[in-house]
């Protein structure tokens, strides 16, 4: 780092800007993500899109926006559009074999109107004499030049009295029970029957409750009893929600982490209820992994596999059964008489078998007999071990233990701790009850290790090369190697120019003039570079509110992600 300046590699960190050597950054198929402006020169181009003064073009020659809505209130020129059925323009819906306006009709001006196909309208004006194919619609008739005119199964209409098969009536007509208006047939009866005769539209049929036959089909969907199937084999909801106040059975569900079923919260890698307990009823849990509780209760009949740090109570007087390494008739029981008080048996740390009224004799090592009375004669030297322990006896009328001193002739003393006035010596550890021993001005020496707890020394102590003085540790060697050592403090680290060849770790800040790293500079938290540029976990961001590459490019294989874009270049 040199005056607010990081360098890594070829690339080169400055206040607002990221800029490369080789003229390209690359960030592998990581995801860029800015709150702010991403700027860059026309001709710029995301995958197959290229964007420019104007335009966006694709090289494969479509581009998909998916479901999404296209705004502007400029101008939208096209060659051919392919428009979804019921899109908008202006007041215009455009949708299968229609065009309709909201304000009830549509002007062409003086334009010709023409068609290869069909011209299906409701009220027509034509100027006097138009003609239709062999018709010729005058005021007040209608002529065809081989004298016939046919309606097929056609309806027609007339505001008049209309005799005829087929009628086209005004909104609102009735015939019988039945209401004909605009967009809607109803029945005084609340019901219409069509028989078994099929109903078919090319538009939408909007209901309220519909009854449908079983195995009716709707699109690729089949209804039928009890359930409803695609013959794509998948059924997509989108984002709309599905409520029954019934059973929802299914094979196998993919749900989304956090979905709930009644209290159950289901999420990734826990499965919890609002009430604070899951209750499986008399059914079998079954994992090849690891069930982990804090507890568990229960008579734990049948469990296998239990590796427990502590257990609940065990009630009866034979609570538990070794089975042993063969299974066979026989078991070792463990057996206890009714406590009368709270008991504690302890095993000790250590390796050997248990002493029992059954086995006595087979006990060849007794250890340490902390107390009771001898009962047998004396023992001779030959059967007393040379390290036998004895506590609580004597030695020449001396207790061993007691407090008086008597003087005693020993040519080897040995034993776990002796007590000198004040002073415990016991293994590896001197100890005064007063908390402290002073040694005069005696010299300690060693060729082990001295350890100590807190230790002060007074200012100017040295140790080997190194000189311990207030505020300061130097080494007459003008250098200080910690090895492979962590060094941590929670004041400041202060020194003049570092060259760090491994590892620095710091909980809190590190602020430097110039920070050179001969290899990778990696941050937890976030770095901050002259106050304004902000590199944290997935984001470089900057107080001022743009940050500026330069004529760098930057490539991802990942998404990126921003709020307004300005692009004053090109885009790849």
């Amino acid at each position: 780092v040199a005056d607010g300046i990081i360098s890594v590699g070829s690339l080169t960190l400055d206040s607002g800007t990221i800029t490369d050597e080789g003229g390209a950054i690359s960030f592998g198929d990581e995801n860029l993500s800015t709150t702010g402006t991403l700027s860059a020169e026309t001709g710029s181009s995301l995958g197959n899109i290229t964007l420019a003064d104007g335009s966006i073009t694709d090289s494969g020659g479509n581009i998909s926006f998916g479901d999404e809505n296209l705004s502007t209130t400029g101008t939208l020129s096209t060659g051919i559009a392919n428009l979804a059925s019921t899109s908008t323009i202006g007041d215009l819906t455009l949708a299968n074999g229609s065009i309709t306006d909201e304000g009830g009709s549509i002007s062409f001006g003086n334009e010709n109107l023409s068609t290869t196909g069909t011209l299906s309208a409701g009220v027509t004006t034509l100027g006097a004499g138009s003609e239709i194919g062999d018709l010729t619609l005058s005021d007040g008739s209608i002529t065809s030049s081989s004298d016939t005119i046919s309606f097929g199964n056609d309806a027609i209409s007339t505001l008049g009295t209309l005799s005829s098969g087929t009628a086209t009536l005004a909104t609102g007509s009735t015939v019988g029970n039945l209401t004909l208006a605009d967009g809607s047939i109803t029945d005084s009866d609340g019901s219409i029957s069509f028989g078994d005769n099929d109903v078919s539209t090319s538009g939408s049929i909007s209901s309220g409750r519909a009854i449908l036959g079983s195995n009716t089909t709707i699109g690729n969907l089949t209804l039928a009893d009890g359930y409803i199937v695609d013959s794509g084999g998948l059924i997509s909801f989108g984002e709309v929600d599905i409520s029954t106040t019934g059973t929802l059975n299914s094979g196998r569900a993919t749900l989304a982490t956090g979905s709930t079923v009644g209290n159950l919260t289901l999420a990734d890698g826990s499965i919890t209820d609002t009430g604070g307990s899951i209750s499986f009823g008399d059914e079998s849990l079954t994992t090849v992994g690891t069930i982990t509780a804090n507890s568990f209760s229960g008579d734990g009949s049948n469990l296998t596999g239990v590796e427990a740090t502590s257990t609940g109570i065990l009630s009866g007087a034979t609570p538990i059964v070794l089975e042993g390494e063969t299974n066979d008739d026989f078991e070792t029981i463990i057996a206890l008489e009714d406590p009368t008080a709270d008991r504690t048996i302890t095993f000790p740390d250590t390796t050997g078998t248990v002493l029992t009224t059954g086995n006595e004799s087979t006990i060849d090592q007794v250890a340490t007999i902390a107390s009771g009375t001898w009962q047998g004669t004396a023992v001779a030297d030959t059967y007393v071990a040379d390290d036998l322990t004895i506590s609580g006896g004597t030695i020449n009328n001396t207790i061993i233990g007691g407090t008086a001193p008597v003087a005693g002739t020993f040519t080897t003393l040995t034993g776990s701790s002796a007590d000198v006035g004040t002073v415990s010596i016991s293994d590896g550890l001197i100890t005064d009850s007063g908390g402290s021993i002073s040694f005069g001005d005696e010299n300690l020496s060693t060729t082990g290790t001295l350890s100590s707890g807190t230790a002060t020394l007074a200012t100017g102590s040295t140790v080997g090369n190194l000189t311990l003085a207030d505020g300061s540790i130097t080494d007459s060697g003008g250098t200080i190697s910690f090895d492979n050592e962590n060094l941590t403090t929670s004041g400041t680290l202060a020194s003049g120019a570092q060259t760090v060849t491994g590892n620095v770790t710091v909980s809190d800040t590190v602020s430097a003039e110039q920070l050179t790293s001969t290899d990778d500079l990696t941050v937890a938290n976030q770095a901050s570079i002259d106050g304004t540029l902000i590199l944290a976990t997935g984001s470089i961001t900057d107080s001022d509110g743009a940050i500026d590459f330069g004529n760098e490019n930057l490539s991802t294989s990942g998404t990126l992600a921003s709020g307004a874009q300005t692009v004053t270049g090109n885009v790849t």
